[in-house]
């Protein structure tokens, strides 16, 4: 069995579903401790590319945030209450032919985010859930890792890995550095557990640099959800071998 963590994204991109898909189990990391703002921060944000101009733009949820508040307690700000009409609006405006390509997509999401009030976390799963519905239907929902009661400590991984049986750790690129060095490489060799790295999908030849740097939304109003659903096949295919 080959699981792997993620942390909750908004509007993920095919590099995050692809991982998740290419997986016997994924786990959210949701009492991982909310990250600083910064450039690689994804929990609230991702980005989109305006079909004329060809420009990426951020487009964000409001937050509250405060210091030391894990991810699962991170509450959507309501104070801002145009923030969704503004993302619907942006996306038809950056997408102009969305019905044609990718009938209803526009209008589905507008639906969820309508309906999600509250948790940053509840809203982001509906919407991985969704896309995971329409571009990988057979891949095992992601859990929680509070539905495990393991609290996030530098062990973590292996405790879920020990705890789901499985014998492959696969990590993101990043998160594979640090898992590189001691006392993670020691915890994992001790478990009898793999650890194995994710690859790049641009660098593999899936998909060019801009897909990867930009929501799966990007690709599904280009390209249609069949389209984006056979480079997800194809992604996760390589990824596999």
């Amino acid at each position: 069995m080959i699981i792997s963590c993620v942390t909750t994204r908004y509007l993920p991109n095919l590099s995050h579903i692809s991982r998740i898909a290419e997986v016997d189990q994924c786990i959210i990391l949701d009492l991982t401790p909310t990250p600083d703002r910064n450039r690689n921060s994804f929990i609230n944000r991702n980005t989109i590319v305006d079909q004329r101009t060809l420009n990426r733009h951020w487009i964000t949820v409001p937050i509250n945030r405060e210091r030391g508040q894990v991810v699962c307690g991170i509450l959507i700000s309501e104070g801002e209450r145009l923030w969704r009409r503004k993302h619907i609006q942006m996306l038809s405006h950056f997408y102009p032919n969305h019905n044609d390509i990718a009938p209803g997509f526009i209008a589905s999401l507008d639906e969820i985010l309508r309906s999600c009030t509250g948790s940053l976390i509840s809203l982001n799963y509906n919407i991985l859930c969704h896309l995971l519905q329409l571009l990988a239907p057979d891949v095992p929902l992601p859990r929680f890792q509070s539905e495990f009661g393991i609290a996030h400590t530098n062990s973590h991984r292996t405790e879920l890995a020990l705890l789901l049986g499985a014998k492959v750790y696969r990590a993101g690129i990043v998160e594979a550095q640090i898992l590189s060095e001691d006392p993670y490489v020691s915890e994992f060799r001790s478990a009898g557990i793999e650890i194995s790295i994710s690859k790049n999908l641009a660098e593999i030849g899936i998909v060019d640099e801009l897909f990867v740097k930009t929501s799966c939304v990007h690709s599904i109003l280009t390209s249609g959800v069949e389209s984006t659903r056979d480079l997800v096949r194809q992604a996760v295919h390589c990824l596999r071998n």
